[in-house]
């Protein structure tokens, strides 16, 4: 839906949408996007702007459960969403932080103490902060992404390297969506070659060999959340 054809139904009826946004109004100062948005919930609703409510990833998040507990019909009892992580523990956000402090672990946790220096933070920020985007990707079905950076970091023993991927596939696949509620994201050239791993890949590192096609071609750059199919280009034209 357009946000023309948005903010037209908003006006025609208003009691059948309520729009939330994630951040407070002014974090969408100045984005063009939005002006008509918030234009027509001032109108509808007495001068106010939008609900400032949850992030939408919580709300998926759960929304998933939900599915996924109907769908293997898990009783809707107090403990419905603990069974749900059960069946699923790679769902589950404390699953996640052990497999990222697992990670760490492969260097004896220097690449810990590397990435707690430089953002200045503690060891549990750093490893939690991992977890999130791991978590986050898996309920937004990339799965296969997520396994492909645990392969890497298991190949060349680089937590780091693992670190820094699930984050640019949690920037550059779900932060448009989940943070900027699909608007426009302006990026630069640094910001695409990271899009392509181009700036984190040791493409020549023979411990890649066999996988480097893959990891470009499952890189942020050739996926979306609406098409997660590879993109068709033959891009390693020469290589053998």
């Amino acid at each position: 839906m357009s946000v023309k054809d948005l903010t037209s139904h908003l006006r025609e009826n208003p009691d059948h949408l309520k729009p939330v946004i994630v951040k407070p109004p002014l974090h969408y100062k100045g984005i063009d996007f939005y002006d008509e948005l918030f234009a027509a919930c001032r109108e509808v609703y007495e001068g106010q702007y939008p609900i400032y409510g949850p992030r939408l990833l919580d709300f998926l998040g759960e929304l998933k459960m939900t599915v996924i507990a109907e769908r293997e019909n898990i009783p809707n009892t107090e403990e419905w969403y603990k069974r749900v992580l059960e069946a699923h523990p790679e769902y589950d956000y404390n699953k996640c932080f052990e497999e990222m402090r697992e990670l760490f672990e492969i260097d004896g946790k220097k690449g810990l103490r590397k990435m707690s220096n430089l953002m200045r933070v503690s060891f549990q920020d750093v490893i939690g902060e991992g977890a999130t985007y791991m978590r986050a990707l898996r309920v937004f079905g990339f799965e296969p992404q997520v396994e492909l950076c645990l392969r890497i970091a298991k190949n060349l023993k680089n937590p780091i390297l693992t670190w820094h991927m699930v984050n640019s596939y949690y920037t550059y696949l779900l932060w448009p969506f989940s943070e900027a509620l699909g608007g426009f994201v302006n990026y630069n050239l640094t910001h695409l070659e990271n899009m392509a791993f181009l700036r984190l890949l040791p493409f020549r590192a023979e411990e890649l060999r066999g996988i480097r096609r893959e990891a470009f071609m499952q890189s942020p750059s050739a996926r979306s959340l609406l098409q997660k199919e590879e993109c068709r280009i033959n891009v390693f034209r020469g290589e053998k």
